[in-house]
């Protein structure tokens, strides 16, 4: 199983990044031990707009069996294209607190 992280980025230090995503594999490797985590995370420059990162996380989403949402996504436009674009595919969506 291919499972996909959508988790906020905009205004978090890639140290808070990195520490929700370690949380969130964490939890993931518990549950489903034979599933492979996409590398979804793209840090970059600033040359690339959140609209740019955007298109290419939902491409990366494109071979997800499974989305899970981070549980603090609430305020993330990202977070919510994402867990739309996963509904309109039919690809499952599970919160991070259903890991737990």
């Amino acid at each position: 199983m291919k499972i996909f992280i959508s988790q906020p980025i905009t205004g978090k230090s890639t140290a808070e990044i990195m520490a929700t995503r370690k949380n969130i594999t964490s939890k993931l490797n518990l549950k489903y031990p034979e599933s492979t985590i996409i590398n979804s995370l793209i840090l970059g420059g600033n040359d690339t707009t959140d609209v740019k990162y955007l298109g290419m996380t939902i491409s990366l989403m494109g071979d997800a069996d499974l989305v899970v949402m981070a549980s603090n996504r609430s305020s993330s436009k990202g977070c919510q294209v994402e867990q739309y674009v996963a509904t309109l595919y039919d690809i499952p969506v599970i919160d991070e607190s259903e890991l737990d």
